[in-house]
């Protein structure tokens, strides 16, 4: 998540159908949780200001990091 790009429209939260993309009211911030993450994209063509990107991963034998 790019905080410069970011305006805090809540598009991603509302696209993200596992809330791993949730509003901080108290914070005026996102919060995101990876481990609820299915890295299915939806947040992604949801944002106006291409603020997010998906890191890739990298697979060490069985762990994915």
């Amino acid at each position: 998540m790019d905080q410069e790009k970011c305006t805090l429209c809540l598009s991603c939260v509302g696209a993200c159908n596992v809330n791993a993309l949730t509003a901080n009211s108290n914070e005026f911030t996102l919060d995101f949780n990876a481990s609820l993450c299915t890295t299915c994209g939806y947040c992604l063509p949801s944002c106006p200001e291409n603020a997010i990107t998906r890191a890739k991963r990298h697979h060490f034998g069985s762990l994915l990091v």
